[in-house]
């Protein structure tokens, strides 16, 4: 390998790393300010938030690839594993009693960890099932240039066929 081919590798891999866009940084921006308001509004809230989220959190700090789909999968079920407590919490959010008790059951974080599963359950499996569709789709459009194929040989007859002018030679 000579000189000029370990620089433009390097540089390659300098060009794939891609650096933070600053859509992304306004996202995540917009993410804390929106926490900050509902820990002002509903401390508790805040609290189950945070803890709800940690499944979300975790994937954020360990995901290196570029197209972020595990934090995207994960993330997502995770919120929506999240929001059908939230209204407890904003309701009833300031009477320490039933934050204790909302916070003390397993159903809630069971729903939160769960989705969060689900997310990586979908990471895994989606792949899968999109290739099964994606050679389903290939063999229906084999069979029917098959059968156009076929169609043609009976109306021009066996000289269209590419098969046969190759066993004839």
């Amino acid at each position: 390998m000579t000189q000029s081919t370990k620089k433009s590798g390097v540089s390659a891999k300098k060009k794939l790393a891609k650096a933070p866009s600053r859509g992304n940084s306004l996202r995540w921006i917009f993410c804390l300010v929106c926490f900050v308001m509902l820990a002002a509004y509903v401390p508790f809230a805040a609290v189950a938030v945070a803890l709800g989220l940690l499944p979300t959190l975790s994937i954020v700090v360990i995901d290196r690839s570029v197209e972020k789909l595990p934090t995207y999968a994960v993330g997502g079920a995770n919120i929506a594993g999240i929001i059908p407590f939230l209204p407890d919490f904003v309701l009833h959010g300031r009477h320490i009693d039933l934050v204790h008790d909302l916070l003390g059951t397993i159903t809630m974080f069971a729903a939160m960890f769960g989705a969060a599963a689900f997310g990586w359950v979908l990471l895994a499996i989606m792949p899968v099932v999109m290739q099964t569709f994606a050679d389903i789709e290939s063999k229906r459009r084999r069979d029917k240039l098959r059968e156009q194929q076929q169609r043609l040989m009976h109306d021009w007859g066996p000289q269209v066929n590419c098969e046969t002018k190759a066993e004839a030679r």
